[in-house]
């Protein structure tokens, strides 16, 4: 997981429900990091998801980034390293902007959620290929 920012109420309760259900859910999953903050601009964020990645290489199979600088940076990040095409799946929150929220949904990398719109980016790349 990389989280977004301390204080920030609505993504430290959507942190803390993922790692609830991740424990209790799914006790045989490893979260192999919950202590990294990605930072408010998207700059930082993709820093920080390079170093985070790194830190991890081949032990990450999937990621969780509670809002949209995050979410747009790890998989920018992802894609950058080599780890995109299923390599790593992630589940985003907050994807506010129209018309990647409309490829999102007809290419089924974004789905409706109780809490919003998540984010799926198990095939993100830059290409048509499906």
């Amino acid at each position: 997981m990389l989280r977004y920012a301390v204080g920030s109420a609505s993504t430290t309760n959507r942190e803390q429900g993922f790692l609830d259900a991740i424990k209790e859910k799914y006790p045989d999953i490893k979260v192999l990091s919950s202590d990294q903050y990605a930072g408010a601009t998207r700059e930082l964020a993709y820093t920080v998801s390079q170093n985070l990645l790194s830190r991890y290489n081949t032990e990450v199979n999937g990621i969780f980034c509670p809002n949209e600088s995050v979410t747009v940076s790890m998989t920018k990040a992802l894609r950058d390293l080599g780890k995109a095409k299923g390599k790593v799946k992630v589940v985003g929150f907050d994807t506010s902007v129209v018309p990647c929220r409309l490829y999102c949904i007809i290419s089924k990398r974004l789905q409706p959620h109780s809490s919003g719109w998540t984010f799926h980016f198990s095939k993100f790349d830059n290409s048509s290929e499906d």
